[in-house]
């Protein structure tokens, strides 16, 4: 993706802050990028609850927590978290390794990230099949 296209995104993304929906306001939302994901959920009537659960991956010996995962969201249609990451590129990599442990301890449980790409793709494009098809490749 070019610096222009980019430049262009990061100003839609903020932009689209001012169509917020009123059903939102229960939320605070860690960043702007899970904000306007809120909105493309509700927006495409996909029910949704933010940051529902904490997934214990490493605890010391005295049954302290060391280490977690907060999914951004949870589809209860889809039976799915979500973890939203547009953020340095370091950070990419360390949720990419909570989400590696987290499916080695709980297999049971269906993860996914949605990475910058994505959220250009569903947010920026309003391509919602997108988003669709992504769903649909997890099943």
């Amino acid at each position: 993706m070019d610096a222009r296209r980019l430049a262009t995104g990061v100003i839609q993304l903020r932009s689209c802050r001012f169509f917020m929906s009123r059903s939102l306001t229960t939320y605070k939302y860690a960043h702007l990028t899970e904000e306007l994901f809120a909105t493309f959920l509700t927006r495409q009537n996909i029910e949704f609850e933010y940051e529902p659960r904490e997934f214990i991956l490493l605890t010391d010996l005295s049954g302290n927590i060391r280490q977690s995962f907060l999914p951004d969201f949870y589809l209860p249609e889809y039976d799915l978290y979500l973890e939203i990451t547009a953020l340095k590129q370091s950070l990419v990599k360390k949720k990419k390794a909570k989400l590696k442990l987290a499916r080695l301890i709980y297999p049971q449980v269906k993860f996914e990230i949605l990475y910058k790409n994505d959220l250009i793709e569903i947010l920026i494009n309003q391509n919602s099949q997108f988003f669709y098809d992504k769903l649909a490749s997890l099943k």
